[in-house]
C-alpha cells in the first residue's frame, strides 16, 4: 500500500470515527439540554437567561464527556488487556517466517517443526533445531524432540510462558526458560545460541478445515463434478485448506488454498448445490514495488464461469496475466488461452516447490 493512500485511509477512518461519535452523542446532548432548560426555568427568578446558560453548559458537558468516553473505553481495554487465558496458549505453534528463513540459511530442513501445548499444562517439542534450545538444556543431535510443562508467568505489565523442558520421560531433571510472549501478535520466542536474534513461533489457532473434512460434505459433490484438467485447472488435493463463505443468500463461496489459491462459487438449488464459477490463481517468482510503494507479485489467474460473477467471458476458460514477463505479455492484451500459459505455470510450480514453506503451511 502506498504511503499517500495509507495517509488518506487513516484520515478517513479518523473522520468517520469522529462523525459516528457526534451522531451517537448529539441526541443525548440535545435531550439533556432541553430537559435541563425545562427544569431550571421552573426554579429560576430569571428563567430564560439563567436556564439557557445552565442548559447549554450541561448539554455541552454531556456531549464532550460522551465523546471522550467513546474513545477512552476502547483505549483502556487496549492498554489494560484482561489476563491471558489457557486458550491463548493451547494448540500448535510453528516457526514464523523469519525463523523458517533462518533454518534455510543454516541448512536445516523445514519439516514439521512445532511446539504442541496441551490443556493439562504439558507441551511437546518436535524437530526443534538444537541451537534454539542449547542455551536452555543440553541436547545431542541437530534437532530436539522432548516434552515438558508450561505455565503463564506474570512479568510486570506483560506475561511470559514458563517452559520446563525435559529430554525424556525417564529423566526427572528439567531446565526452565521464561519465554518472551507477544500476545497481540501471538508470537513466542526462544533464544538462538551464538545469535543476537530470537527464534519466533506463531500460534496456528484452531485446526483448519480441509477439503476432506465432513463439513465439506454438502458441497463436495458439486465441486468435484468439474473436469478441471480439460479446463486448464489443477486438481484439488484432499488436504487443501478450505474456507466456506456463506452469506445466507443463494450463493456459497468456497476458498481453497494449497499450491495455488482458488475460489469456487456454488449456487443453491432444490437438489443441493450447483457449481457456477471458479477462479484459480498461481503466483510466479517476479516481485516488484511500484511508484506508490505497493508490492506486487506476478500471477496467472484462470477463470471459468457458466453464470456471470466477475465479468469474464462465459462458458469457456480464460487466463489473465499480471506481471512484467514479456514472454507472457506477448501472448495477448487481456484474455489468454489457458493452454498457452501452461508452460509458464509448470515453470512456476517447479520454482514454488523449491521455496521454503509459509508458516501457515506447517499448521494442522
Amino acid at each position: 500500500m502506498g504511503f499517500a493512500f495509507g495517509l488518506l485511509l487513516t484520515a478517513y477512518v479518523l473522520c468517520l470515527g469522529l462523525l459516528l461519535a457526534v451522531l451517537v452523542t448529539l441526541p443525548l446532548s440535545l435531550i439533556t439540554f432541553f430537559t435541563s432548560k425545562s427544569l431550571l426555568a421552573r426554579r429560576s427568578d430569571t428563567p430564560r437567561r439563567t436556564s439557557l446558560r445552565l442548559a447549554i453548559a450541561v448539554g455541552t458537558t454531556t456531549f464532550l464527556t460522551t465523546c471522550a468516553l467513546q474513545y477512552l473505553i476502547p483505549s483502556w481495554r487496549t492498554l489494560h488487556p484482561p489476563p491471558p487465558t489457557q486458550e491463548e496458549v493451547v494448540g500448535t505453534w510453528v516457526p514464523a517466517e523469519w525463523s523458517i528463513e533462518w533454518m534455510v540459511d543454516h541448512g536445516i530442513a523445514v519439516s514439521e517443526q512445532a511446539l504442541e501445548f496441551y490443556p493439562n499444562g504439558t507441551f511437546a517439542a518436535r524437530n526443534i533445531p538444537a541451537t534454539w534450545v542449547s542455551t536452555i538444556l543440553q541436547t545431542s543431535g541437530p534437532t530436539f524432540n522432548g516434552s515438558g510443562t508450561w505455565q503463564i508467568l506474570p512479568s510486570g505489565s506483560d506475561y511470559k510462558l514458563s517452559l520446563a523442558f525435559s529430554t525424556s520421560a525417564a529423566s526427572p531433571s528439567s531446565s526452565t526458560y521464561n519465554a518472551l510472549w507477544n500476545r497481540s501478535s501471538r508470537l513466542l520466542y526462544l533464544p538462538i545460541a551464538g545469535d543476537a536474534t530470537l527464534a519466533a513461533f506463531m500460534n496456528c489457532g484452531p485446526p483448519r478445515l480441509r477439503f476432506s473434512s465432513p463439513e465439506m460434505d454438502p458441497y463436495r459433490d458439486a465441486i468435484q463434478v468439474l473436469d478441471r484438467e480439460a479446463l486448464g485447472l489443477t486438481p484439488i488435493p484432499d488436504d487443501a485448506w478450505v474456507e466456506i463463505q456463506a452469506d445466507g443468500g443463494p450463493q456459497v463461496w468456497v476458498a481453497i488454498y494449497g499450491d495455488t489459491s482458488r475460489t469456487i462459487v456454488l449456487k443453491q438449488v432444490p437438489s443441493g448445490y450447483q457449481w457456477i464459477a471458479e477462479q484459480e490463481i498461481a503466483y510466479g517468482p517476479d516481485e516488484w514495488t511500484d511508484h506508490d510503494g505497493a508490492h506486487w507479485q506476478e500471477s496467472i489467474s484462470i477463470d471459468y464461469q457458466i453464470e456471470d460473477v466477475n465479468g469474464v467471458p462465459l462458458n469457456h476458460p480464460v487466463a489473465v496475466y499480471t506481471g512484467r514477463d514479456p514472454r507472457i505479455n506477448g501472448l495477448g492484451p487481456l484474455w489468454l488461452d489457458p493452454k498457452a500459459v501452461r508452460p509458464f505455470l509448470d515453470e512456476w510450480r517447479a520454482w514454488r516447490h523449491q521455496q521454503p514453506p509459509d508458516p501457515i503451511d506447517l499448521c494442522p
